[in-house]
């Protein structure tokens, strides 16, 4: 092999290509990284980021791309955020209440929520995920990083703004620990609750109180410590959101029915004595529900009913009124849409959608077995099919409607601070006049939970979630 050694006649030439070979180096190792970038933020936008912001470093930077330092921000200390005053204060309210829209998550439990694995890795594919008119605007995306975003992240719960949690649990329940996504996420004052007792409906009015102090919260979840998701957290978001109406289970507006006030004897006596309207408004309807921001509000601000109920409805299934068992009233299933009948009356028909947004088995009165976890089972309660038989196999609406959902995303989310300006790449040009909530397709009759589950089941539920894509597994080796 023939050897060039210095002063010979090829040594000059080879010396002089070597910065021309470094050159084409770098740029083919740009390309490639540009690719792989490309490549991931197309997954990210089918399926969440997954490992994306680990693998790229970008879920361990600040909000501000400050890789450590001290909390800074309204929501350094912690607790419920945000904060409606410091968010009048800058005038961020006005910026980003047309784009940005929460869902409150209020978890009526209590002492724990057993689930709490999968709600984590349920957020996961909504960190650092954007709708792309946050990203897009400047003064949004100020306002977003500095109000909404919790510095330092302690959990994945901080590094999304879709969703904000409040959790009411028994006042001796213990508190749940830093690192949790519920961590801090208790409201204050809770009340000793008691099954079938008014105390329900307060713990509950508790939980609206602290939501609606976010003014972003749009939407108002209710939910119980063994409900699981079964639908991915995007699609559920926009799901929430762009229904416009309150989602009820067997709302019953019988009052206008002959049947119903012929049967106005099981209503306490001395409640009808002191309201005699309220044998026509007495509303029943499931306890879990979500609420619109107008109709939590008119809950919120309810005084007459709450008084009536804590007086004269049942404290427990053994104490009935008059000594009559005849004659009682479910606070947790009347009292809100009782208060919502008194407040909109005709108006109230129109306003909500008689839909659950969370299945049961009532077949099985105990909770959902750990045997009974199949990728079947899943999918049915998905696509609305009945769970109170003991077969599965029949309708779950008396209608006989089903979800016909398309899961495919309905907006293209983008991650905060990207650093490859997406923005220009697509194009982008925020929306300055179309709500978000205007450019959303709500589909009927699509569970987005299923509740009561046993504790043993949701160790096997949980990989069937994470096949089917509606959960994503984070390494928190590397968190």
């Amino acid at each position: 092999m023939a050897v060039t050694r210095p002063g010979s006649p090829g040594s000059e030439s080879r010396t002089a290509l070597r910065p021309r070979l470094a050159w084409q180096r770098a740029l083919s190792l740009a390309i490639l990284v540009s690719s792989s970038i490309s490549r991931s933020a197309q997954a990210a936008s089918l399926w969440g980021p997954a490992t994306f912001g680990d693998h790229w470093g970008l879920s361990k930077l600040g909000r501000k791309g400050v890789a450590d330092g001290p909390p800074t921000g309204p929501s350094a200390a912690g607790g419920l955020r945000p904060n409606a005053r410091s968010l009048a204060e800058t005038g961020c309210i006005e910026i980003m209440s047309p784009r940005v829209h929460q869902v409150a998550m209020m978890f009526l439990i209590r002492d724990t929520i057993y689930p709490e694995t999968i709600w984590t890795d349920w957020l996961l594919p909504a960190s650092r995920m954007v709708h792309p008119d946050i990203e897009c605007d400047a003064q949004v995306k100020k306002c977003y990083a500095e109000h909404v975003l919790t510095q330092p992240a302690r959990s994945v719960y901080d590094e999304q703004g879709f969703f904000t949690f409040y959790v009411h649990s028994k006042p001796d329940a213990p508190a749940f620990k830093e690192g949790s996504i519920f961590y801090q996420r208790e409201v204050k004052d809770r009340v000793q609750t008691e099954w079938g007792h008014h105390s329900l409906s307060q713990a509950t009015r508790r939980l609206l109180k602290a939501a609606l102090e976010n003014p972003l919260n749009q939407r108002f979840v209710l939910l119980c410590g063994s409900t699981v998701p079964v639908r991915p957290a995007r699609f559920t978001y926009s799901q929430l959101i762009g229904e416009r109406r309150s989602r009820f289970d067997n709302f019953d507006l019988g009052s206008h029915d002959k049947a119903y006030k012929t049967d106005a004897y099981r209503h306490p006596i001395a409640l009808q004595e002191e309201w005699p309207e309220y044998a026509k408004l007495a509303t029943g309807h499931g306890q879990f529900w979500v609420l619109i921001r107008e109709h939590a509000e008119i809950v919120n601000a309810d005084t007459f009913v709450e008084r009536l109920f804590t007086r004269h409805c049942f404290t427990s299934i053994s104490e009935r009124h008059d000594s009559d068992p005849r004659q009682w009233c479910v606070s947790d299933e009347q009292y809100v849409g009782t208060v919502l009948n008194k407040a909109l009356g005709q108006q109230l028909r129109a306003a909500l959608v008689a839909d659950d947004p969370a299945t049961l088995n009532w077949a099985q009165g105990n909770g959902i077995d750990a045997k009974d976890i199949t990728i079947s089972f899943v999918l049915k309660a998905r696509n609305a099919y009945n769970m109170s038989s003991e077969n599965l196999e029949s309708e779950l609406s008396p209608e006989g409607k089903f979800c016909h959902a398309a899961e495919s995303p309905q907006w293209r989310p983008m991650i905060l601070n990207n650093w490859w300006d997406e923005c220009a790449h697509y194009n982008i040009v925020p929306s300055k006049q179309t709500p978000l909530v205007d450019t959303i397709a709500a589909y009927p009759h699509c569970p987005l939970f299923v509740r009561k589950f046993k504790e043993q089941a949701v160790g096997e539920l949980g990989p069937l979630l994470q096949k089917m894509r509606i959960t994503t597994r984070r390494d928190r080796e590397q968190r």
